[in-house]
């Protein structure tokens, strides 16, 4: 988690979930129990006006407290129910509406441009087969490589790349792919910056969302997409690896690193519609409008942490928070900034409002101390399993739930899809598989008795987003002979290789197509269920129907 001062890393015992029960009434204690009698009995922040308390009061019982208390049963949901092979999960997140976006828009760009050339528009069979070789380049850690040591063909390549695309086509489709109308880009980006994204983005998002209901603790942070193109909102921030590149503020699981929402930050957007607070507490606002009310705990670091944040998620939607907290928060009283006097693995807490303040100074070079906002925590409690360190409860919280976004971070860079490009809406796109590639393996081992390795599990994906082509390829009279030889060879059963077209093939043999003209001389085996008559791949659409028979049909 970036931004955090922390040097202490230890694992904390395991937070009691408690029950639900709408009998319970003892959910809030008088505001007097926290007005200070004495100010012995504790200090008051910079601001003069917030008073944390020594000790708690004795009625106040946190336990009891609703955002203390989880509603919803982690697991999968929605649409995800149904979902059985690695395939069914990984189109949860990348639907069929997501790629007829991505072919329709990428279409109208290669309208625009064949004025002066002449270039085959793309379908959903070659987009998956795209997408899947893009996977691939994750796979094999491949996808900063030189595309033409891919599609080589002494030996050195990867044959399932050449088999199922030229590498030339391939390089079209990268430098085409479109996300939005080019024809209304220009009008909306005069009151949105990420136009060129927003649709994708959003339906991905809310894709997240809707399949599954994660566990009792989550993590907010930052995710840097790498990127060193122009772009006017890019980023610098020097604790990610990157360096530069387009932050994005994700909601994460800390169990698993599922992804459950994000949002590009933009900068200042142009007045309209778009044009949001992005303030820290604005963006955790709208991270966990999906997860309001459920009794989870959000776990972020300095740069989100605040007294009003904290108090607002428990008040108003019934969240606990756990976070590090900078020193220049004027609710802090002045007390817990200095360490002199203070001894090593020295601890001091306050209470104010159903919210704990630990300041705790662990050992280092520099003597700093560390402070944590919580209200999870309602007490002062040493975690046992620290030893001499006596480390609070809080921290050991902290360090073990913090790290949901960087483990998705690192996930996402093991297997890779992200190409070198200076378009950053192809780069958001790159993201958008990666956390596809995280979320849908998730899923698929919450739920799956026969679990495999990640790796395995997006191989399988993408030779599932590859076989159709691969079978299409395989029974066209356009391919080489020894192409559909390899092909054969690499499919993964024999039911695929059946021949798709079997069931219209004539047992006369072959003849002409008799849409394609006759000097062409290509023959086929592939009749017209409506006509009867021969027709080649090109003119074959659906069930094998002609395009003729179909237009006929349509009219």
């Amino acid at each position: 988690m970036s931004h955090t001062n922390d040097t202490t890393e230890i694992d904390s015992d395991e937070t009691e979930i408690y029950e639900y029960d709408q009998n319970l009434e003892s959910y809030h204690e008088s505001d007097d129990d926290w007005y200070p009698e004495n100010q012995d009995d504790g200090w008051f922040g910079k601001n003069k006006t917030t008073f944390w308390k020594k000790y708690l009061p004795d009625s106040v019982s946190f336990r009891k407290n609703p955002h203390n208390i989880l509603r919803e049963k982690q697991g999968l949901k929605g649409p995800a129910l149904n979902a059985v092979s690695p395939n069914d999960y990984w189109s949860l997140f990348v639907t069929n509406e997501m790629l007829n976006l991505l072919v329709s828009n990428t279409n109208e760009f290669i309208d625009t441009i064949n004025i002066r050339h002449t270039f085959k528009e793309t379908n959903a069979l070659e987009m998956k087969a795209f997408l899947g070789l893009l996977l691939l380049t994750g796979i094999y850690r491949s996808n900063r490589l030189n595309l033409n040591d891919l599609w080589i063909n002494d030996g050195t390549g990867v044959e399932i790349f050449h088999l199922t695309m030229s590498q030339r086509r391939f390089r079209f489709l990268l430098a085409v792919l479109r996300f939005d109308s080019k024809i209304t880009r220009n009008e909306r980006k005069k009151i949105d910056k990420i136009a060129p994204i927003r649709e994708l983005f959003e339906i991905f998002v809310t894709n997240c969302a809707i399949n599954y209901s994660p566990s009792m603790s989550l993590t907010i942070d930052e995710m840097l997409v790498a990127f060193r193109g122009r772009c006017s909102f890019k980023q610098y921030i020097p604790s990610k690896p990157a360096k530069y590149g387009i932050k994005i503020h994700a909601l994460a699981d800390a169990e698993n690193a599922y992804v459950c929402n994000m949002e590009i930050y933009p900068g200042r957007q142009p007045t309209g519609p778009y044009m949001v607070d992005n303030s820290a507490k604005a963006v955790v606002t709208r991270l966990i409008r999906n997860i309001s009310g459920s009794g989870r705990n959000i776990t972020f670091d300095n740069w989100y942490t605040s007294y009003p944040l904290v108090k607002s998620l428990m008040d108003e939607y019934r969240l606990s928070a756990v976070g590090t907290l900078r020193k220049n928060k004027r609710e802090i009283p002045p007390e817990f900034l200095t360490i002199r006097n203070r001894a090593t693995y020295d601890s001091m807490f306050g209470f104010s409002n159903k919210i704990t303040l630990v300041s705790y100074i662990p050992k280092s070079k520099n003597r700093k101390n560390v402070l944590l906002l919580s209200t999870m925590h309602y007490d002062k409690s040493i975690n046992p399993e620290s030893g001499e360190k006596k480390i609070p409860e809080i921290i050991s919280f902290y360090n073990e739930n913090k790290v949901g976004v960087d483990l998705a971070d690192q996930m996402a860079a093991s297997y890779n899809v992200s190409r070198n490009s200076k378009r950053w809406p192809l780069t958001i796109f790159f993201h958008l598989l990666n956390i596809a590639n995280i979320n849908s393996f998730v899923l698929y081992s919450q739920k799956s008795s026969n679990l495999m390795r990640r790796r395995i599990f997006i191989k399988n994906v993408a030779l599932s987003l590859i076989e159709p082509i691969l079978i299409q390829r395989m029974n066209s009279s356009y391919i080489e002979r020894q192409i559909k030889d390899d092909i054969r060879k690499i499919l993964p059963n024999r039911d695929a290789q059946r021949n798709i077209y079997s069931e219209s093939k004539s047992s006369y043999g072959r003849a002409r197509c008799y849409i394609c003209p006759r000097n062409l001389d290509m023959k086929h085996a592939i009749k017209c269920q409506e006509c009867k008559k021969t027709i080649c791949v090109n003119h074959c659409r659906g069930a094998t129907f002609c395009v003729k028979c179909l237009d006929n049909d349509s009219a």
